[in-house]
Protein backbone atom coordinates (compact mmCIF):
# COMPACT_ATOMS: atom_id res chain seq x y z
CA UNK A 1 0.00 0.00 0.00
CA UNK A 2 1.36 3.25 -0.94
CA UNK A 3 1.03 5.65 1.94
CA UNK A 4 3.57 8.95 0.42
CA UNK A 5 4.04 9.62 -2.88
CA UNK A 6 7.45 11.95 -3.23
CA UNK A 7 7.68 14.40 -5.90
CA UNK A 8 11.22 15.12 -7.25
CA UNK A 9 10.93 18.29 -8.71
CA UNK A 10 13.53 18.30 -11.94
CA UNK A 11 15.15 21.13 -14.23
CA UNK A 12 17.89 20.28 -15.99
CA UNK A 13 19.24 17.70 -13.47
CA UNK A 14 21.88 15.10 -14.11
CA UNK A 15 20.74 11.36 -14.34
CA UNK A 16 23.09 10.54 -11.71
CA UNK A 17 21.72 13.42 -8.88
CA UNK A 18 18.20 11.96 -9.92
CA UNK A 19 19.22 8.12 -9.23
CA UNK A 20 21.22 9.10 -6.11
CA UNK A 21 18.34 10.73 -4.49
CA UNK A 22 16.01 7.67 -5.71
CA UNK A 23 18.02 5.94 -3.71
CA UNK A 24 17.86 8.12 -0.67
CA UNK A 25 13.87 8.36 -1.08
CA UNK A 26 12.77 4.52 -1.29
CA UNK A 27 11.11 2.63 0.98
CA UNK A 28 8.17 0.11 2.02
CA UNK A 29 4.83 2.19 1.09
CA UNK A 30 6.68 5.19 -0.55
CA UNK A 31 6.12 5.89 -4.17
CA UNK A 32 8.74 8.38 -6.23
CA UNK A 33 7.48 10.46 -9.12
CA UNK A 34 9.90 12.87 -10.78
CA UNK A 35 8.12 16.26 -12.14
CA UNK A 36 9.91 17.38 -15.31
CA UNK A 37 9.77 21.23 -15.66
CA UNK A 38 10.68 21.53 -19.43
CA UNK A 39 14.17 20.30 -18.88
CA UNK A 40 16.18 19.97 -22.14
CA UNK A 41 17.05 16.11 -21.66
CA UNK A 42 13.34 15.16 -20.54
CA UNK A 43 13.30 12.62 -22.74
CA UNK A 44 16.74 10.89 -21.35
CA UNK A 45 14.78 11.55 -17.72
CA UNK A 46 11.96 9.43 -19.10
CA UNK A 47 13.53 6.59 -20.96
CA UNK A 48 16.12 6.42 -17.49
CA UNK A 49 13.12 5.73 -15.18
CA UNK A 50 10.62 3.78 -17.66
CA UNK A 51 11.18 0.32 -16.73
CA UNK A 52 11.28 1.03 -12.93
CA UNK A 53 7.79 0.49 -11.32
CA UNK A 54 8.47 2.55 -8.46
CA UNK A 55 8.82 5.66 -10.24
CA UNK A 56 7.00 7.77 -12.33
CA UNK A 57 8.09 10.68 -14.81
CA UNK A 58 6.09 13.53 -15.70
CA UNK A 59 7.16 15.73 -18.31
CA UNK A 60 5.96 19.71 -18.61
CA UNK A 61 6.29 20.79 -22.03
CA UNK A 62 7.62 23.83 -20.38
CA UNK A 63 8.52 25.07 -16.97
CA UNK A 64 5.19 25.63 -15.20
CA UNK A 65 7.10 26.54 -11.57
CA UNK A 66 6.73 25.01 -8.28
CA UNK A 67 3.16 25.36 -7.46
CA UNK A 68 2.16 23.60 -10.50
CA UNK A 69 4.63 21.24 -9.77
CA UNK A 70 3.36 20.33 -6.80
CA UNK A 71 -0.54 19.96 -7.84
CA UNK A 72 0.53 17.55 -10.08
CA UNK A 73 1.56 15.35 -6.91
CA UNK A 74 -1.20 16.31 -5.42
CA UNK A 75 -3.33 14.47 -8.23
CA UNK A 76 -0.87 11.60 -8.46
CA UNK A 77 -1.34 10.95 -5.07
CA UNK A 78 -4.92 10.83 -5.15
CA UNK A 79 -4.70 8.62 -8.07
CA UNK A 80 -2.94 6.26 -6.50
CA UNK A 81 -5.02 6.72 -3.26
CA UNK A 82 -2.06 7.88 -1.18
CA UNK A 83 -2.74 10.27 1.90
CA UNK A 84 0.73 11.85 2.14
CA UNK A 85 2.89 13.89 -0.34
CA UNK A 86 6.70 15.62 -0.14
CA UNK A 87 8.36 17.39 -2.86
CA UNK A 88 12.18 17.34 -2.96
CA UNK A 89 14.17 19.98 -4.64
CA UNK A 90 16.37 18.50 -6.90
CA UNK A 91 19.55 20.08 -5.10
CA UNK A 92 18.35 18.71 -1.62
CA UNK A 93 20.80 16.36 0.48
CA UNK A 94 19.56 14.30 3.06
CA UNK A 95 19.98 11.09 5.06
CA UNK A 96 18.95 7.74 3.37
CA UNK A 97 15.58 6.88 4.27
CA UNK A 98 14.85 10.35 4.76
CA UNK A 99 11.24 10.07 3.65
CA UNK A 100 10.05 7.18 5.68
CA UNK A 101 11.98 8.94 8.78
CA UNK A 102 9.20 11.98 7.76
CA UNK A 103 5.98 10.13 7.48
CA UNK A 104 6.95 7.88 10.38
CA UNK A 105 7.36 11.15 12.58
CA UNK A 106 3.95 12.95 10.50
CA UNK A 107 2.08 9.56 11.87
CA UNK A 108 3.19 9.64 15.26
CA UNK A 109 2.41 13.56 15.91
CA UNK A 110 -0.98 12.92 14.07
CA UNK A 111 -2.24 10.56 16.88
CA UNK A 112 -1.88 13.72 19.16
CA UNK A 113 -2.80 16.56 16.76
CA UNK A 114 -5.85 15.22 14.44
CA UNK A 115 -5.81 18.90 12.62
CA UNK A 116 -1.79 18.24 11.13
CA UNK A 117 -1.92 19.76 8.15
CA UNK A 118 1.87 19.28 7.21
CA UNK A 119 5.59 18.65 9.18
CA UNK A 120 9.06 19.81 7.72
CA UNK A 121 11.91 19.13 8.32
CA UNK A 122 14.64 21.17 9.74
CA UNK A 123 16.42 23.06 7.10
CA UNK A 124 20.26 23.41 7.26
CA UNK A 125 20.78 26.65 4.74
CA UNK A 126 24.16 25.77 3.09
CA UNK A 127 24.75 29.63 2.47
CA UNK A 128 24.39 30.72 5.57
CA UNK A 129 26.19 27.21 7.17
CA UNK A 130 23.48 26.94 9.50
CA UNK A 131 20.04 25.76 10.76
CA UNK A 132 16.59 27.57 9.89
CA UNK A 133 14.65 27.90 12.88
CA UNK A 134 10.65 27.32 12.43
CA UNK A 135 9.12 30.44 12.80
CA UNK A 136 5.98 32.09 14.33
CA UNK A 137 4.41 35.23 12.91
CA UNK A 138 2.49 36.28 16.15
CA UNK A 139 4.69 39.03 16.75
CA UNK A 140 5.94 42.22 14.79
CA UNK A 141 9.24 40.74 15.29
CA UNK A 142 10.35 37.06 13.96
CA UNK A 143 10.48 34.96 17.11
CA UNK A 144 11.47 31.10 16.78
CA UNK A 145 8.00 28.65 17.22
CA UNK A 146 9.91 26.79 19.77
CA UNK A 147 10.02 29.55 22.45
CA UNK A 148 6.02 30.34 22.94
CA UNK A 149 4.45 27.26 21.18
CA UNK A 150 6.20 24.05 21.55
CA UNK A 151 4.77 21.02 20.93
CA UNK A 152 6.54 18.13 22.68
CA UNK A 153 9.97 17.21 21.24
CA UNK A 154 11.15 16.93 18.57
CA UNK A 155 8.36 19.20 17.43
CA UNK A 156 7.41 22.60 17.41
CA UNK A 157 4.90 24.94 15.87
CA UNK A 158 4.96 26.44 12.76
CA UNK A 159 3.05 29.55 10.85
CA UNK A 160 5.13 28.49 7.77
CA UNK A 161 7.07 26.13 5.99
CA UNK A 162 8.81 25.45 2.81
CA UNK A 163 7.56 22.58 0.52
CA UNK A 164 10.82 21.24 -0.11
CA UNK A 165 10.79 18.47 2.17
CA UNK A 166 7.49 18.78 3.91
CA UNK A 167 5.34 15.84 4.47
CA UNK A 168 1.89 17.47 3.38
CA UNK A 169 -2.01 15.72 4.10
CA UNK A 170 -3.45 15.21 0.97
CA UNK A 171 -7.19 15.85 3.07
CA UNK A 172 -5.38 19.12 4.69
CA UNK A 173 -4.47 20.39 0.89
CA UNK A 174 -7.83 19.43 -0.54
CA UNK A 175 -9.37 21.29 2.19
CA UNK A 176 -7.01 24.64 2.03
CA UNK A 177 -7.18 24.12 -1.51
CA UNK A 178 -4.14 23.83 -4.49
CA UNK A 179 -0.93 25.71 -4.60
CA UNK A 180 -1.70 29.11 -6.81
CA UNK A 181 -0.25 28.60 -9.83
CA UNK A 182 -0.25 32.05 -10.92
CA UNK A 183 2.21 32.98 -8.22
CA UNK A 184 4.57 30.35 -10.24
CA UNK A 185 7.68 30.33 -7.71
CA UNK A 186 8.12 32.59 -5.13
CA UNK A 187 5.91 33.05 -1.66
CA UNK A 188 3.87 29.71 -3.27
CA UNK A 189 4.47 27.70 -0.32
CA UNK A 190 3.83 31.31 2.00
CA UNK A 191 0.59 31.82 0.56
CA UNK A 192 -0.44 27.96 1.05
CA UNK A 193 0.70 28.26 4.92
CA UNK A 194 -1.34 31.20 5.67
CA UNK A 195 -4.04 29.49 4.02
CA UNK A 196 -3.77 26.69 6.23
CA UNK A 197 -3.50 28.05 9.57
CA UNK A 198 -6.59 30.22 8.71
CA UNK A 199 -8.53 27.83 8.55
CA UNK A 200 -7.48 26.22 11.83
CA UNK A 201 -4.57 23.29 10.59
CA UNK A 202 -1.53 22.51 12.63
CA UNK A 203 1.74 23.20 10.89
CA UNK A 204 4.81 21.88 12.62
CA UNK A 205 8.43 20.95 11.82
CA UNK A 206 10.79 18.21 13.32
CA UNK A 207 14.28 19.11 14.75
CA UNK A 208 15.70 16.36 14.40
CA UNK A 209 15.10 15.51 10.61
CA UNK A 210 17.37 17.57 8.39
CA UNK A 211 17.07 18.54 4.79
CA UNK A 212 20.50 20.77 3.23
CA UNK A 213 19.11 23.27 0.71
CA UNK A 214 21.07 25.42 -1.43
CA UNK A 215 18.76 29.01 -0.72
CA UNK A 216 19.05 31.78 -3.46
CA UNK A 217 22.47 31.97 -5.49
CA UNK A 218 24.65 33.59 -2.47
CA UNK A 219 24.72 35.54 0.64
CA UNK A 220 25.75 38.93 0.72
CA UNK A 221 26.71 40.47 4.50
CA UNK A 222 25.16 44.31 5.72
CA UNK A 223 27.72 45.36 7.84
CA UNK A 224 25.43 48.09 8.99
CA UNK A 225 22.99 45.62 10.23
CA UNK A 226 24.75 42.97 11.10
CA UNK A 227 23.05 40.48 9.04
CA UNK A 228 23.06 38.51 5.55
CA UNK A 229 21.04 39.04 2.46
CA UNK A 230 20.78 36.06 0.44
CA UNK A 231 21.13 37.22 -3.08
CA UNK A 232 19.55 36.13 -6.65
CA UNK A 233 19.17 35.84 -9.96
CA UNK A 234 17.22 39.38 -11.27
CA UNK A 235 14.23 37.43 -12.65
CA UNK A 236 13.36 36.01 -9.68
CA UNK A 237 13.52 39.54 -7.53
CA UNK A 238 10.54 40.28 -10.01
CA UNK A 239 8.23 36.95 -8.54
CA UNK A 240 9.55 38.26 -5.07
CA UNK A 241 7.74 41.58 -5.28
CA UNK A 242 5.19 40.85 -7.12
CA UNK A 243 3.92 38.01 -4.98
CA UNK A 244 4.71 39.43 -2.03
CA UNK A 245 2.29 42.54 -2.54
CA UNK A 246 -0.31 40.42 -3.62
CA UNK A 247 0.01 38.54 -0.45
CA UNK A 248 0.29 41.78 2.04
CA UNK A 249 -2.96 42.47 0.85
CA UNK A 250 -4.66 39.35 1.21
CA UNK A 251 -7.03 38.86 4.86
CA UNK A 252 -5.42 35.34 5.77
CA UNK A 253 -1.23 37.10 5.72
CA UNK A 254 -0.43 36.79 9.38
CA UNK A 255 -0.17 40.98 10.46
CA UNK A 256 3.22 40.23 12.54
CA UNK A 257 4.80 39.32 9.08
CA UNK A 258 3.39 42.17 7.01
CA UNK A 259 5.24 44.59 9.59
CA UNK A 260 8.37 42.28 9.44
CA UNK A 261 8.25 41.42 5.73
CA UNK A 262 7.74 44.97 4.28
CA UNK A 263 10.43 46.81 5.91
CA UNK A 264 12.84 44.30 5.31
CA UNK A 265 11.85 44.11 1.75
CA UNK A 266 12.42 47.65 1.27
CA UNK A 267 15.97 47.48 3.38
CA UNK A 268 16.89 44.60 0.74
CA UNK A 269 16.06 46.34 -2.07
CA UNK A 270 17.59 49.30 -1.68
CA UNK A 271 21.09 47.38 -0.38
CA UNK A 272 20.93 45.63 -3.41
CA UNK A 273 20.06 48.41 -5.21
CA UNK A 274 23.09 49.86 -4.30
CA UNK A 275 26.20 47.71 -4.18
CA UNK A 276 24.98 44.71 -6.49
CA UNK A 277 26.45 44.09 -10.06
CA UNK A 278 23.30 43.74 -11.38
CA UNK A 279 21.72 46.46 -9.77
CA UNK A 280 20.06 47.74 -13.12
CA UNK A 281 18.27 44.47 -13.70
CA UNK A 282 17.22 44.15 -10.24
CA UNK A 283 15.74 47.51 -9.98
CA UNK A 284 14.03 46.78 -13.08
CA UNK A 285 12.32 44.12 -11.92
CA UNK A 286 11.80 45.01 -8.83
CA UNK A 287 9.54 47.65 -10.82
CA UNK A 288 7.79 44.97 -13.10
CA UNK A 289 6.66 43.30 -10.08
CA UNK A 290 5.20 46.20 -8.52
CA UNK A 291 2.88 46.86 -11.22
CA UNK A 292 2.43 43.38 -12.05
CA UNK A 293 1.54 42.98 -8.50
CA UNK A 294 -2.13 43.96 -9.22
CA UNK A 295 -3.16 41.89 -11.68
CA UNK A 296 -3.31 39.03 -10.05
Amino acid sequence: MIRLVVGIIAFNARLDRLRELQGLLQGEGVHLCIIDNGSTNAEQIASEFAADPNTDVLCNRQNMGVATAVNQLVQQARNMGAPYIMSIDQDALFAQGFALEMLSHFEALHASQPRLGALGAKVFDVGKNSKEPFVRFDFAWQKPAEEFAPLHYPYTSADFLITSGTVMSVACIESVGAMREDLFIDSVDLDWSFRAKDQGWCLAGCETSVIYQEIGAGVVRVPLLGINVRTHQPLRYYYMTRNRLFLYRQPYAKWGWLLRDLPKTLIKLGFLTAVSPMRVQIFKEHARGMLDSFKL
